[in-house]
């Protein structure tokens, strides 16, 4: 198997679910429960990324964010966690040492096809080890 070629879409999660700015904490917290995830991207109208919002960011928030909008619970700064779906594995590895996940764009992060954690890459490791 060689890793450096396996195509992140065999890796990634979809669909991908994510928040509005406006959505409150809540939501963002009602999602992470159902969908089992830890990190929603928050999608801008005409479907721009502009941040993430966490679980960690949710559980570190000192006041009540049950009403709190997304917008100010989000981590800025979202572009150095995105990548194309032809990044070298490699690539995505040295992301993954510097954050939980990566998220998948091909058109320099307008659309989030799929997001990338480095428990995705441990499950596919495991499950095609030689």
């Amino acid at each position: 198997m060689s890793v450096d070629r396996t195509p992140l879409t065999s890796l990634a999660v979809t669909p991908v679910h994510f928040v509005s700015p406006g959505d409150t904490g809540r939501r963002a917290e009602a999602l992470m429960s159902r969908f089992n995830v830890d990190q929603l991207p928050v999608i801008e109208p005409g479907d721009r990324l502009c941040g993430v919002v966490t679980w960690q960011r949710l559980s570190l928030e000192r006041r009540d964010w049950g009403e709190v909008e997304v917008s100010d619970l989000v981590s800025k700064h979202p572009a150095e966690r995105v990548c194309r779906g032809d990044t070298p594995l490699g690539e995505v590895f040295d992301l993954l040492v510097d954050h939980d996940f990566v998220l998948i764009s091909d058109d320099e992060g307008h659309t989030v096809t799929a997001i990338v954690t480095i428990n995705d890459v441990a499950r596919y490791l495991y499950n095609n080890a030689d």
